[in-house]
């Protein structure tokens, strides 16, 4: 089996998973776990969920500080008013 074809089926996988975590595949499917090891394939076939994950912690991020901000205006509104 071609690397892209692993890599395909592992990304199936990974979608069926609870979290995206490395160890539930190794859990849920030891021989593909070892096969993209071997092949190192792990970091690929996990690329997109990283990704994501990555792009989530930026949003909750992003989405605190603007929190902050509107709060940080609000307060210094009633500061100027009293």
């Amino acid at each position: 089996m071609s690397n892209e074809e692993i890599v395909k089926i592992a990304r199936k996988e990974i979608k069926n998973l609870g979290p995206p975590l490395r160890k539930n595949l190794q859990r849920r499917d030891p021989g593909l776990y070892a096969i993209l090891c071997r092949r190192k394939l792990i970091d690929l076939a996990f690329s997109d969920t990283d990704k994501a994950r990555a792009n989530l912690a930026r949003d909750a991020v992003i989405d605190a500080l603007e929190a902050f901000t509107v709060a940080n205006d609000n307060a210094s509104s009633e500061d100027d008013v009293a």
